[in-house]
């Protein structure tokens, strides 16, 4: 028996998004990489990377305010 479009299912799960500690190995690796001076001077922006990022897990999770959605985009 052939399979045609219509006796084929394919399942689509939704992706979710987890907190996740991205400031941490990206310091060590920056470190490990570059100079004391250079890995200090990143502390700021890995700081921004983690909060965006915490940002956009709440986000995904229904919970965002009105808003936010314009925010993260800028």
């Amino acid at each position: 028996m052939p399979l045609s479009a219509f006796s084929v299912l394919i399942a689509c799960h939704c992706k979710r998004t987890e907190s996740l500690d991205l400031k941490t190995p990206l310091s060590k690796y920056i470190l490990s990489t570059y100079t004391e001076t250079e890995a200090r001077e990143a502390e700021d922006d890995l700081e921004a990377i983690q909060q965006l990022r915490a940002s956009i897990t709440l986000a995904s999770s229904n919970a965002m305010q009105p808003g936010m959605r314009d925010s993260l985009a800028k």
